[in-house]
């Protein structure tokens, strides 16, 4: 009896097997996709990763759990409860709980009326089809955000930057090594004493005495990173450079224009090596460069961590610490320290280099103090500022200013290093994206002090040149003009600077021109809570 049993089983059609072990599947998609909706700012092949991860597990179990079950309905159960318990955000667990509940509440009654056994191939048809449903609603969500994109129009825009490069005429003898490190919101030394009472000026004096020219009067284009830095790598304002995308709500349409700027193909043409160094913010990491450190051979990115924290998966984040570089207070820590470190190696390579490194600090979270002892905040772990970071403006700005003070120690050792190291003078680029909002209302278009988030620190070591060919005045849209122009005479002409401010947190192309605010002066708040 047992044989035949055993050969009845083996013999159960692979429809039959599918159809019992979809539910899982599906419901882990769902779970990805709910997820993505909460942080649509990055790519969607993002999911991928994690999804073909938590695919995989649950293949692993199949045969551990069929041995022991011995029935196809019972193994797709069992797989259900895993993705229950550990797949599912709080959120998805109780739509899927409640639509369960009442789809196999209804065919209970249905089989009772008709005094019919269900079967149990029956539920799992029913919880495919629920399922299937639930994820077609939640990807139509995605259709009205997606056609805002005329994606033709975009596509060969964006094709023509790449193809529409500078010509070089000229080149340096001896090509100098390139580093553009962007500081996330560090602010102008006048924006520092005036908002922060923070004297930044024992290092600016460091830096001009070692001959770097700090401009007094440079204004960011933008508020955000993701634009102003693309920006600054096509030197060329995106808005205009990309067409089809004036009402795109999608951050990550800016990500290939960063991730292969004309500044980073203009010069591997020229003989570069492009090199980029990991960031836990996925839209800056970068990993279509030559070279691409990291910290660990398995970096989880923004969104991997983002799934850790909304699943009970996060139950496993300790042991997985061990094996894999995971978005936290303490991995934060070791990755800006690690992106110093490699920021020195680089020097030491014998080929002409190209490097970009975003350094997030002084930008929250607050994990340095000023002697670059760790802190750990009581809330947690993500990139938000403004309002959304729940601290008084007293410990926002002690926190902010504390870590420019450790990463000012930072900066001064790598550029001793990289001084020290370089057989040819480098150029080296100091520059923050944009300023902090300490004293800006994000929620009030009238209220946000454009003077505190646009004026930026930025300095910039120009070896080789007879004068200093920046003006005081620039803003970054023209910084790599300049720069080609002086080292590869490409002829370049100098855009008019302007800067624009985004309308509202969904939309980056939806912009104003808040060019002639930027000098205006914003009440000094001091102790007043932020909400």
């Amino acid at each position: 009896m047992n044989k035949n049993k055993e050969k009845k089983y083996d013999n159960t059609p692979l429809l039959e097997k599918v159809i019992f072990l979809m539910p899982a599947f599906l419901l882990t998609s769902v779970s990805l996709l709910l997820i993505y909706a909460e942080a649509s700012i990055i790519s969607p092949t993002k999911i991928f990763t994690p999804l073909i991860v938590l695919w995989s597990i649950l293949l692993l179990l199949i045969w551990p759990i069929q041995k022991i079950t011995k029935s196809w309905a019972s193994t797709g159960v069992s797989l259900s409860i895993v993705v229950v318990g550990f797949y599912l955000s709080e959120t998805i667990f109780y739509i899927i709980a409640i639509l369960y509940l009442l789809s196999f509440l209804s065919l209970f009654l249905i089989f009772r009326i008709k005094k019919h056994k269900p079967k149990a191939r029956t539920f799992a048809i029913t919880a495919n089809f629920v399922t299937l449903v639930l994820f077609f609603f939640i990807a139509a969500k995605f259709i009205p955000v997606i056609s805002d994109v005329e994606w033709m129009s975009y596509l060969s825009t964006l094709a023509h930057s790449r193809e529409n490069l500078p010509v070089a005429h000229s080149y340096p003898n001896k090509k100098p090594d390139i580093y553009y490190i962007v500081l996330d919101a560090y602010a102008r030394s006048d924006v520092l004493e005036h908002y922060y009472q923070f004297d930044n000026s024992e290092f600016i004096s460091y830096l001009t005495n070692k001959g770097f020219f700090v401009p007094t009067k440079i204004y960011s284009n933008y508020p955000k990173t993701i634009l102003s830095v693309t920006s600054t790598l096509n030197f060329d304002y995106p808005q205009e450079m990309l067409d089809g995308v004036d009402r795109a709500r999608l951050w990550w349409l800016l990500n290939p224009a960063w991730h292969n700027s004309r500044a980073q193909l203009f010069l591997e043409q020229s003989g570069y090596t492009s090199i980029s160094i990991a960031s836990h913010w996925d839209l800056s990491n970068n990993t279509e460069t030559d070279i691409y450190f990291k910290p660990s051979p398995i970096f989880l990115n923004e969104f991997d961590g983002f799934v850790l924290a909304k699943t009970p998966l996060k139950l496993f984040q300790p042991a997985l610490n061990q094996i894999a570089f995971v978005p936290s207070f303490q991995s934060h820590r070791e990755l800006i320290l690690y992106n110093f470190d490699t920021l020195e190696k680089v020097a030491e390579m014998p080929e002409p280099t190209f490097t970009v490194a975003h350094i997030i600090p002084p930008h929250p979270p607050f994990v340095f103090d000023k002697n670059g002892n760790p802190l750990s905040p009581d809330y947690p772990f993500s990139f938000i500022d403004e309002t959304s970071i729940p601290l008084t403006n007293e410990e926002y700005r002690d926190g902010y200013t504390a870590q420019i003070e450790f990463i000012n120690q930072k900066l001064e050792v790598l550029v001793d290093a990289i001084l020290a190291k370089s057989e040819t003078p480098p150029i080296i680029i100091l520059q923050a994206d944009h300023g902090p909002r300490r004293v800006t209302d994000p929620s009030s278009f009238d209220n946000k002090c454009q003077n505190e988030r646009f004026a930026i620190f930025a300095a910039y070591y120009l070896p080789d040149l007879p004068e200093n060919p920046i003006p005081d005045e620039i803003t970054p849209v023209n910084l790599f003009r300049i720069i080609l122009n002086e080292y590869f005479s490409t002829g370049l002409p100098i855009l008019e600077d302007h800067s624009y401010t985004t309308i509202n947190t969904t939309s980056p192309f939806q912009l104003t021109e808040v060019t002639t605010q930027l000098e205006k002066d914003c009440p000094v708040i001091l102790s007043d809570s932020k909400e």
